[in-house]
């Protein structure tokens, strides 16, 4: 997995929620530091098939969680999700647009502990791609554009599957 001490990192995905899910949170990602301690969870919050949105915690090194967030204009339908993870925030996008971002109580500092996928998620993921590094939002845009084009930069892995 690409190091997040480069300045950041980006992680994106398509997600489709399964068309029978009841009114709850579900996990999409968690990420533990060595202690147990959550330090970067990304959840489904689903209201409904016409309302939900995509949640991302992280801790900064002052402990205290930053939340950012974006709606799923089509929760039934295949949406492209980034979360970009700064030394200073977390944002998320969906389809390309952005949504709302927070500041980060201190720095950026991810511990080794791997990345886990589909925890508690109810739907499919698809085209699983994690960056070292943040990216712009037009190069959020193209990633939702096209496919992932070869060769890959050098500070990403991507995953692929259905």
């Amino acid at each position: 997995m690409p190091s997040a001490a480069m300045g950041g990192m980006t992680l994106e995905f398509w997600i489709k929620p399964a068309s029978t899910l009841s009114p709850t949170i579900y996990r999409i990602l968690t990420k533990n530091f060595n202690t147990g301690q959550q330090e970067l969870v990304i959840d489904l919050n689903y209201n409904s098939s016409t309302s939900a949105n995509v949640v991302a915690t992280v801790r900064g090194s002052m402990g205290s969680p930053a939340v950012a967030s974006a709606d799923l204009a089509q929760p039934s339908e295949w949406s492209h999700v980034a979360v970009v993870l700064t030394n200073a925030s977390v944002q998320v996008f969906v389809n390309g647009a952005p949504g709302f971002s927070q500041m980060l109580m201190g720095t950026l500092s991810l511990s080794s502990e791997p990345l886990v996928f589909g925890t508690g998620f109810r739907g499919q993921l698809d085209d699983i791609r994690i960056y070292s590094g943040t990216r712009t939002e037009s190069q959020i845009l193209a990633d939702k554009n096209g496919p992932a084009a070869a060769p890959w930069d050098s500070h990403a892995a991507i995953v692929t599957g259905k």
